[in-house]
């Protein structure tokens, strides 16, 4: 009777879950759209106003935002998850607020929402910033997605809470010197920057721009980061006074750190930071630095654990605190290093020093100099004759390709550092002399090269979110071209769309363009809901080219149902 009672409410479960699916509509919206109470905002020819369109959305619907400014001020989020994302995907549709709440603040009720490719701002200028920031995600179990999307302000993003929240491919802008992204343990941040305003890149030391409990990884931080006792810095290229500070893993990461009380890796005073195959680069500071604890309260050392790893300073690449003195009714212990299968020339304390033992010395460590293609220009990759080619031990916690993507252990073993050797010493490559400036190969048409092309899925309807992803060896503009698989007859040699007498044939006829005007080197993730300039695809079979500019040009077919 029990195992009866269980499978009719599992049916009855899904029975509403399948009634609710079915009953997700698309709400469309426009700055200038109609406003009644009536309006069912369903029709793309008739957008209603942002306020009607919340009003009239059940939960799950897509709410599709023509190009423009939407202001959320004063304005109330239905309780419940939406999908949020522009009418045409070449736009960025922009939310915003001069308020000094935050322009979207999503609860327990609004979980499962996810914004794509749109903007979302917050210029208010309150005393207080925590509460001016673009999306502010609430303790609960609150789960969102952001891609593809620029969030600006004091505060980007807030999401503290017990839900997976997760950002991918998208732009973090800060609008003042201060940390711009608060994220917990269940954040995940894939293939995204998070930038400060210029004004703010000085030697003094400001905040770090982002902190986080969770997972961040093929991403770029300028203004520091910040690691939590369980995040883990995947792929992450860091760069401030400090560039990465904290606890938990650093791995496949570039670090710099510049102006002398900061540090390229530095861990948290009490707190175990693990390093594995990493580039540190000190400028005016240690390239990696474990501080002296000292506390009224029980302590415990500062733990650096290094390896596979690169250390290189023009001032010390490796510094460890001892405790030389020590403050009445204070408790004090050193910051320690230990280090193996790593480069690095330079240490404080030296071997000799009083306190040296602070510093451990494991196997495989090499000094001398790493020989950078040309640091001067910022870039790391490893010349021929480095020592740390091939000098490195493999490692558990070790990711399976480095800081550009290419598988790692590509000879006898793992070199050092973030950047994996890919082609043999003066061939050119990544790792080779004629590697270019940004680092990612030679400044020639081959760095436009353009793999992987996929749409996902490749079946789908108008408006249904299918994504095209493509990998670019460096970067560059992309061209994507639709051509309509058309029925016709041959004419000579010629197929000719239509009806004819002669054998009947297939051919394509060009239905219009996109251009991806900034595409990065790397993987990148284009938002398509089967709109070109605009206009709906019809139903058929369709050709997508995808053309780099100075590159070659890649293919796949795709479907658009009816």
């Amino acid at each position: 009777m029990r195992r009866f009672v269980l499978l009719l409410g599992c049916l009855l479960a899904a029975g509403a879950w399948f009634a609710s699916s079915a009953l997700a509509a698309t709400r469309y919206a426009a700055p200038t759209g109609i406003v009644s109470a009536t309006a069912t905002c369903t029709d793309p020819a008739l957008p209603c106003a942002i306020a009607t369109a919340l009003g009239a959305a059940q939960s799950g619907d897509n709410l599709s935002l023509a190009n423009g400014s939407y202001s959320l001020e004063g304005k109330t989020l239905p309780a419940l998850p939406l999908h949020w994302l522009p009418t045409d995907p070449t736009t960025r549709p922009i939310i915003t607020s001069t308020s000094s709440v935050p322009t979207l603040t999503l609860t327990a009720a609004q979980s499962g929402s996810t914004f794509d490719h749109l903007e979302i701002d917050n210029t208010g200028r309150p005393a207080m910033v925590e509460s001016a920031a673009p999306l502010v995600v609430q303790a609960g179990a609150t789960d969102v997605t952001v891609r593809s999307t620029v969030l600006s302000g004091a505060r980007c993003v807030i999401a503290l809470g017990a839900g997976t929240f997760e950002i991918d491919d998208s732009t973090l802008n800060a609008t003042r010197a201060d940390t711009c992204a608060l994220l917990g343990s269940n954040t995940r941040v894939r293939r995204s920057t998070i930038q400060p305003p210029e004004a703010v890149l000085t030697t003094q030391l400001p905040p770090p721009l982002a902190a986080t409990n969770g997972l961040i990884e093929d991403s770029t931080i300028t203004g520091g980061l910040d690691l939590g006792a369980t995040a883990v810095a995947r792929r992450v290229k860091a760069i401030g006074v400090i560039g990465i500070l904290g606890q938990g893993l650093v791995v496949d990461s570039f670090a710099e750190g510049f102006g002398s009380d900061g540090a390229a890796i530095k861990v948290d005073p009490g707190g175990t930071l693990r390093v594995v195959g990493s580039t540190a680069i000190g400028k005016n500071a240690p390239a990696l630095l474990s501080p002296l604890v000292s506390s009224e309260d029980p302590i415990v050392p500062s733990k650096l654990m290094v390896t596979d790893s690169i250390a290189s300073s023009n001032t010390t690449d490796v510094q460890a605190t001892p405790v030389t003195v020590c403050l009445l009714n204070f408790r004090c212990e050193p910051g320690t290093i230990a280090i193996d299968h790593s480069l690095f020339s330079t240490r404080s304390p030296m071997p000799a020093a009083p306190g040296a033992n602070v510093i451990t010395a494991g196997p495989g460590n090499r000094g001398g100099d790493p020989r950078f293609t040309d640091p001067i220009r910022g870039n790391y990759h490893l010349l021929t004759g480095s020592p740390a080619i091939d000098a490195g031990v493999t490692d558990a916690a070790a990711a399976p390709s480095d800081l550009d993507g290419h598988a790692r252990v590509q000879g006898s073993a793992p070199d050092l550092g973030a950047f994996e050797t890919t082609a043999p010493a003066g061939a050119g490559g990544p790792g080779g002399s004629g590697a270019g400036p940004n680092g990612r190969g030679p400044d020639t048409h081959a760095a436009s090269a353009l793999s992987r092309l996929a749409i996902k899925p490749s079946r789908f309807h108008v408006d249904g979110r299918a994504k095209i992803q493509f990998t670019l060896a460096g970067a560059a503009s992309v061209k994507l071209t639709f051509a309509r698989q058309l029925t016709g007859h041959k004419k000579g040699s010629r197929c000719v769309a239509g009806k004819g007498r002669g054998k009947r044939c297939k051919t394509l006829r060009t239905v219009g363009h996109l251009t991806v005007p900034h595409a990065k080197a790397g993987t990148n993730t284009v938002l398509f809901l089967g709109r070109v300039g605009g206009k709906p695809l019809r139903q058929g079979s369709y050709r997508l080219t995808a053309t780099p500019a100075g590159g070659k040009a890649r293919t796949l077919r795709l479907t658009v149902l009816p």
